[in-house]
This record gives C-alpha cells, structure tokens and sequence, in this order.
C-alpha cells in the first residue's frame, strides 16, 4: 500500500524512459537524499508487484514491467493522490500501519507520510482509541519511542484479523504483500482437515486461512500467545488438539520461522474447532457436557417465558442446538467471528424464529459475558425455524365438506384449487350440494365451506366463502385451518407513542428520551428503562437499514406494543446507523406474536419505506404501509 510521499514519486517516474533525478526533486521539492530513500523503499513494493525499479547512472530511474498483469492489477488497486485527506482515510491508514508494525513508530514520521499536522494525527487518533477498545486492545505512547499497540496477543490476532477483512481490495492487498501465501496453508492445514474428517463451511475456507496467516505473521515477528490468555475450560476436543498438532508440523516443515509452542497449537486448535461445521470421527456419539445441556436448557426456558412457545418436547431440536453449541461455546469465549451468508434471507424468511433465537441467545450473551452478533443468532434462528417446519408437517390436519351449487365440473375444480391452496392443513376433502348435505354424515368433519348459504342447522360450523376466493379469503380460511384467528398488527402501534421529536446523539441518550416519553403515555413500571438498557448492553439490537428494534430484557409490561422514534439524523448504533426506533415491549400475559413477526420485518427491512417514514415523519405513513402489507401476505400467513 503506497502513501502520499511514494505516490508522488511514482507519478513522476516512467515506463517508456528514465527521469533524472533533479526532475523527481524539482516535481516533489524534496531533497536528493529523501527522495534517494524514498525510491529505495518505492523499488521493494514494485518488486513485490510485477516490476523494477531500474537506476542507470547519468540517467535517472525506470520502471521496467516485468509482469504486467500483476503491475495492472497494482495500479488499478492504488488510489490517486490525496487518499489519506479525510480523517476516515488517514485513520484507515495509520491503524494498517500500526497493526503491521512490531516496533513503535513515531507521531512525526506519519505526519511526514500523510502531509499532516501533529494535532491534526492526534485527533485521527482518539478514532483508534475507540476502536481499540473494542478489543480490550491500547494505544501506547511512549516519549522519544512513538506509538505501539499492546494488549492480549490473542485479541491483537482477532483485531487485526477483522480489520483487514473490513478493508476488502486493500486487505487482499495487504495479504500478498504481508503475508505467507495462501496455497501453504491449504497444503498444510486445509486438507488435513479434510482428511481427518473436518467439515468447514465453504464460505468460512478464506476466514481461517486469513487467521492462520496472522498468526505465521506473528510468529515470525516473535509474537507469541501465552498459555494464560488459552486457560478457558473451553471443551477442546483432544482430536482437535491432535490435528492441530499435525497441521503445525507441516507449517514448520515448510518454513522454520513457524515455531509452535504448547500455546500456539492450542490456539490453531481453537481456530479449527470453533470454525468447524461438525467432524465425521464423532457426529452422532458426542457426549453432551453438563455445561452445554444447561445452556440449552436455559435458552428454550427463556422463549417459553417470552413467547409463550414451548420447544422442550422437540428432541431433534435440542440434539441439534448441542451439537451446534460446541463451536459456538468457543466462538463466544474467544470472541471469534463466523459469518452468516444466509443472514439476510433468515431475517426475511423466518422473522419468528430469528426473534426467538435473539431472545435465546441473551443466556449465552450473559453467561459468556460478550455481545452475541446477528451472525450467531442467525444460525440459532434455522435450528428453531427447523423445528417449526417439522411441527407444520405434523399438525392435526382438518376434514372438511365443500358445499357447491355448480355442476360437477366445476365442483371438482373448486376442490382442486381448495387442496392446492391449503394442501398442509387438510386430510380428507368431500364435496357435495346443498341438498346432499343433509343425509351425509358429518360426525369426522370439523369445518364446512359452502359458496352458497345454507338455511338449515347442521353441527358443523359452517364458513361461506366464493368460488373464485382472492387472496384476503384465502389468508382467513389459512388461519382458520391453523385454527389461529386473523388478528391485524395495528393494534400494537398507537398514535401516542409515535414521537418525531426525539433527540440526542448517542443510542444511550436517544433510548433514555424514549423510555421517559413511554412512561408519560404508557402504563409501564419503574425498571422499564434498566431492562431496556440492560438488554442494548449484551445484545446487538440495530437490524439495518437505519432500523434499530430495541426492547426490555424480559416481558415486563401488561400489554404488547411498539413505540416509533424517527430521529432528525442517524446515529452509531452498534454496528449500523439508526434513523427509526422501534422500541417492543412484550406483555407478560401470554401472547403469540407469530402475526407481528411476520408482518413487521417486510417493512423494516424496505428500503424506501424506511427513507419515506424519515422524510415524512408520518403515523399515517407507517399504519396505511402495515395494512398494505397485512393485505398482501394474508394468502402466505
């Protein structure tokens, strides 16, 4: 990655002819000696990038190409002059610098590369104070010695790990120019882990070759981990301490820099273990410990509590959320990252059990003492939504009478089109006329639907519906099946609580304003605030797309509803900024909320709706979209 001093320089060299010296000077009004230095370091980057940096005495200095493929791709990649002029620039900049550096650097030396003013450096680096802090990580000055980063080696792994995948173009960068290449790692590692029966999920492959990258990195700058930051109870499996091993044995043998203690094959355990999707040595025999069964135990008790839904009695799903709790419970001590492709699609598809999952996951967020992300909670969320297609299969299925005028034609192409629409909910389907209803026996059928009124009493309630039925129908005779009745949304949201005036400049002061506003309007008792905050402190609560769906630890009010803030500008939240609050309050009275799960991510997650609810700060705007929707999907419900 060039900076502004070598960028110049680069500017003023050729391909096609040598630049004297004097000319360089004279472009960048530097002196010889600088700019000497300067082309010393700019000749090892182009060296590393498919060309020569070619001095001829009497002439000057040539860039001869070499590869031009590699140098295209590195020249495309760089930026123009005066990248580094924003602050979010020189602070991307400066954390690279301090991440890739293992001695301290100066405060005068970046404010040489960036052309900036020592203030103006000191201001970019409270930024990474902050950011730093997020991994328990310091910056530390030190007069007459400059600027190092320092704190747990194993959390400095993890920072410097995520910050280079944030950068994209430029962490690729980074890694080529950095780092062991990749095909080592896959030779040495990757497929022993295949071999030894590893299965890593596809998209998790680059993530671990990245961190195993670091870590040579590291080593070879003598950084090491020490046993005491590896001292959890954190269930390794022997036979993954027994592969790392393997694997840091062709790590050495490639490279003798790659030195690896006790510490650091436990941590290359850590790595393979808490990516790994499951092992085919042991898939089916594990021995549940007393830890993860409490877990789990704890996280279906806390969706019985909030949602009134009770997953105990499902086998499958408890053996599978054991089963996952072994990576996770590693993921979570050591605060790794593990991404979730499908994230987006769980939110959208299954809004239900992404909200019972989130709800699950404050047990481990507690107990692991550490915010459990989106990711996570997405993958709890297809555990759970797994079980609830199981329970759809197994459902008590209806028999039901069709009563139809027409002529038998027709009265076989209504029930066609009655079992194609609600096929999951029916077991046996008669069709008859008016006047056969009365001889035939209805002691089996639970419902009857008649496209003509019937004048007569029969034990059977009886639902008249058209022929030719449209969707809203269709929707009431889906619910009515699922023997759940059609209840709108609307009635969470309430004109009262819908606030445009809100302001503040941190989540902490905008939800403080919020709940002092509920309270004047709501019947809500006195710890409703601390739930509320206690909830933002172990869990992510911004959903995207300038949404933030805060709300109380526990049920703790005696009604359902939903407070919306539409903020004058957007705020941090947690990882995203947040415009519009929705802020739930569930009812300790027991309550499905299946509808209001359903309904409410379609709006969230709208693009233009959310833009149009900030530009008009409207209740109208919000109720008339959210009847539009609950119109729409009533067919899907």
């Amino acid at each position: 990655m060039l900076d502004n001093r070598l960028r110049t320089i680069l500017d003023c060299l050729s391909e096609n002819e040598f630049v004297s010296m004097d000319t360089i000077c004279k472009r960048t009004q530097r002196s010889e000696k600088t700019i000497r230095k300067q082309l010393t370091e700019l000749g090892g980057i182009l060296g590393k990038n498919g060309a020569e940096l070619v001095r001829k005495y009497g002439k000057g200095y040539q860039i001869v190409v070499q590869d031009a493929q590699v140098y295209s791709q590195f020249r495309a990649e760089e930026k123009p002059l005066g990248y580094y002029d924003t602050s979010e620039e020189r602070t991307r900049y400066i954390l690279s610098v301090l991440l890739l550096q293992n001695e301290f650097i100066k405060i005068e030396d970046l404010c040489e590369k960036l052309f900036a003013s020592r203030k103006t450096i000191s201001n970019d680096l409270r930024h990474i104070d902050d950011y730093l802090k997020g991994y328990d990580l310091v910056l530390d000055r030190k007069p007459y010695h400059g600027l190092l980063i320092c704190g747990s080696e194993l959390r400095f792994r993890q920072c410097m790990g995520e910050y280079i995948l944030s950068l994209r173009q430029q962490g690729d960068h980074i890694r080529t120019q950095y780092f062991a290449g990749e095909e080592i790692i896959d030779r040495c590692v990757i497929e022993k882990l295949n071999q030894y029966g590893y299965m890593l999920y596809e998209s998790e492959v680059l993530n671990i070759i990245l961190q195993i990258q670091i870590a040579l990195y590291r080593l070879q700058h003598n950084h090491r981990i020490a046993l005491s930051e590896l001292d959890y109870d954190s269930g390794l499996k022997e036979a993954d301490i027994d592969t790392a091993s393997i694997c840091a044995k062709y790590l050495q043998e490639s490279n003798a820099d790659y030195v690896f203690d006790i510490p650091e094959i436990k941590y290359l355990a850590v790595l393979i273990s808490g990516k790994k999707r499951g092992s085919a040595s042991y898939p089916d025999n594990i021995v549940i410990d007393m830890e993860i069964n409490q877990l789990v135990n704890d996280m279906l008790a806390s969706v019985l509590k909030t949602f009134s839904v009770d997953l105990y009695e499902d086998f499958e799903l408890q053996t599978l959320l054991r089963k996952h709790m072994f990576a996770l419970r590693i993921r979570l001590q050591y605060h790794m990252q593990f991404k979730n492709p499908m994230l987006k699609e769980i939110k959208e598809t299954y809004s239900f059990p992404y909200a019972m999952a989130a709800q699950a996951c404050t047990v481990l967020a507690e107990y692991f003492h550490t915010i459990v992300s989106e990711d996570e909670i997405g993958y709890v969320a297809m555990c759970i939504a797994l079980a609830f297609e199981r329970k759809k299969r197994t459902t008590s299925r209806r028999n039901i009478v069709l009563v139809c005028e027409s002529g038998t034609g027709s009265a076989k192409l209504f029930q066609y089109r009655f079992e194609e629409a609600f096929s999951d909910y029916l077991n046996r389907v008669e069709v008859c006329d008016v006047h056969s209803l009365l001889e035939k026996d209805l002691k089996e059928v639970d419902y009857i639907f008649s496209t003509v009124p019937i004048e007569f009493n029969v034990p059977v309630p009886i639902y008249q519906v058209q022929y030719f039925f449209d969707s809203h129908s269709a929707g009431r005779v889906k619910k009515l099946l699922k023997n759940m009745p059609a209840q709108s949304v609307l009635r969470y949201f309430r004109e009262e609580l819908f606030f445009t005036d809100i302001a503040g400049t941190t989540k902490e002061d905008v939800l403080h304003q919020i709940c002092v506003r509920i309270a004047e309007k709501a019947d809500v008792p006195d710890c409703f605030e601390e739930y509320v905050m206690h909830r933002e402190q172990i869990m992510q609560t911004d959903f995207g797309n300038c949404v933030a769906i805060p709300h109380p630890y526990a049920p703790i009010t005696q009604q359902t509803f939903v407070s919306v803030s539409v903020l004058d500008k957007p705020i941090h939240w947690f990882t995203h900024d947040v415009q519009v609050v929705f802020l739930l309050s569930i009812s300790v009275n027991k309550e499905n909320l299946e509808d209001f799960y359903n309904v409410s991510p379609i709006f969230m997650l709208d693009e233009e709706f959310v833009q149009t609810l900030i530009r008009e700060k409207s209740y109208e705007v919000l109720i008339s979209v959210i009847k539009k929707i609950e119109s729409d999907n009533e067919w899907r419900t």
